[in-house]
């Protein structure tokens, strides 16, 4: 499994993205105080961890949402973990498939989760 890419949804509905190229050596590059260590946090707060390690700061109080998209043999896995109103919830997970768009352009509607 491979990662795809990684999202952040501001509470405003804006989306950032950094994508991934695949079967190779990615390496993320930046300023200092940029976000480079967050998207670990990411990865591993969306994967399942209980609570977001992101720390608190610009990021953190800015989204409302998370996003990863990992690659299966060609077939697209979106996991999402969601912040609501300085609560973490779990992370909520659905399947994509390889050829849809890779990311949503809103966050999916609160009252499904």
């Amino acid at each position: 499994m491979q990662i795809r890419g990684i999202a952040i949804y501001s509470r405003s509905g804006e989306k950032r993205e950094t994508r991934f190229k695949l079967d190779s050596l990615n390496v993320v590059t930046g300023a200092s105080k940029t976000g480079k260590s967050a998207l670990l946090d990411i990865v591993d707060f969306c994967w399942g961890r209980d609570e977001c390690t992101v720390p608190r700061g610009e990021i953190r109080n800015g989204v409302s949402w998370f996003a990863v998209l990992f690659d299966r043999a060609g077939e697209g896995i979106l996991v999402a973990g969601i912040i609501r109103a300085r609560q973490v919830m779990t992370a909520t997970k659905s399947i994509l498939n390889a050829m849809s768009k890779p990311f949503p352009r809103r966050q999916p509607d609160s009252s499904r989760t």
